[in-house]
This record gives structure tokens, sequence and C-alpha cells, in this order.
């Protein structure tokens, strides 16, 4: 499978995974959807993080 084929859901949930690998934790994230496919609600590991490195809001 290609990037390319991927939803937008996956592709942002392996961008925020891929956050919290470069800024030094493990790389695990996670998204909740409504029945439409829109993110509602987003997350990413954060340990070994500064917290202000590591905040996560969306609106």
């Amino acid at each position: 499978m290609e990037w390319s084929q991927l939803s937008y859901q996956w592709q942002h949930c392996f961008k925020l995974a891929w956050e919290s690998y470069q800024l030094g934790a493990k790389p695990i994230a996670a998204l909740v959807t409504d029945e439409k496919g829109e993110i509602i609600a987003e997350g990413k590991c954060t340990v070994h993080c500064e917290l202000y490195t590591c905040l996560v809001l969306r609106t």
C-alpha cells in the first residue's frame, strides 16, 4: 500500500506518531472520528517531552 492510498485519517495519525518519535517519545498516536469520518479528537505519546512541545490542541 502506498501513502496516497491511505485515508486522510490514517495519514494524520501517522504524522502525529512521527512527531512523537521526533520529540524522543514512542511513535504512538490515536484519533477519534465521528460517523462522517471527521476528526474530533487526537492524541500522541508525550513521554520524555517537555509539556509545551507536546500539547495537541484542536478547534
